[in-house]
This record gives structure tokens, sequence and C-alpha cells, in this order.
């Protein structure tokens, strides 16, 4: 049920890799228009981004790309939960799409390096780590946005 890195072939990782740079090109290419849309969406539509539009492209592009990477690796929770939070208080929100994408890439790099070696010859799910993370991050969350 968890997700895991270690089935994945080359041609795979490249095709997933290009899905990827190609929904980034387009996330970053959007990047002023999300800017504009902390203001409010009257404020972003009188400046002339089309809100509802930008909306609904942007949730088609981010759910095919998750998809496409859910059928090769399987379910690998909570990174998305907890990278942007890293990265909004270790950045800030200047390139917080970037810095997500690599804080994102470090916390899966480092849990699939611990998921191989911590028990020697059993390689144990990514997603497993990744939810031992995660799961105290999104409690801690939960608790603090109720304050």
């Amino acid at each position: 049920m968890f997700g895991d890195c270690s089935r994945t072939t080359y041609s795979e990782i490249f095709l997933i890799f290009g899905l990827f740079i190609i929904a980034f090109l387009f996330f970053l290419s959007k990047s002023i228009d999300y800017k504009l849309l902390q203001f409010g969406d009257d404020h972003a539509r009188s400046l002339g981004v089309n809100t509802e539009n930008l909306r609904i492209i942007s949730m088609v592009v981010s759910s095919l790309l998750s998809a496409s990477i859910v059928a090769f690796v399987g379910i690998i929770g909570f990174v998305g939960l907890v990278a942007p939070h890293i990265a909004k208080r270790l950045i800030g929100s200047d390139y917080f799409l970037a810095s997500s994408a690599i804080i994102g890439a470090i916390i899966l790099i480092l849990a699939d390096i611990i998921a191989r070696n911590i028990l020697g010859n059993v390689v144990l799910p990514v997603g497993i780590i990744t939810s031992f993370i995660g799961a105290p991050a999104f409690f801690y969350l939960i608790i603090r946005g109720k304050r």
C-alpha cells in the first residue's frame, strides 16, 4: 500500500522527470498570477488574471502530474504536506515553488536512504518513512492551526 522507489526503471524516471518539467514550467509561468491571488480574487481580476480559469487549469495539471507519478511509484504520503511548510519557514514566499520542490526531493531522497538501510537486507517502502516524518508534522499543523 505504501509507495516504493526501488522498483522504477530509468525509462520511467525519465518519463516522470519530463512530466515534472512540463508542469513545473507551467506553474513557474503562472507564478505572478498566483502571487496576485494572495491579495484576493477581486484584486487579481482587476489586474487581468482569469482566476477561475487559473484554478481549474492548475488543478488539472497538478492532478495529472500526481496521478502519473503515483502510477509509477505508488502512494508516498506527507511529502507534499511537509515540504511546503518547511520551505515557507526556511526560504519565505519569494521562491516558494522552487524551494518546495527541492525540499520535497531532499525529504524523499533521505527517506529512501533510510528505508534502504534501516533493516539491513530488507528494503522498506519509502512511504513508511515519510509517514513517520509527516504524521507528527501534520498533528503539529493541526494543533498550531487551532490557536
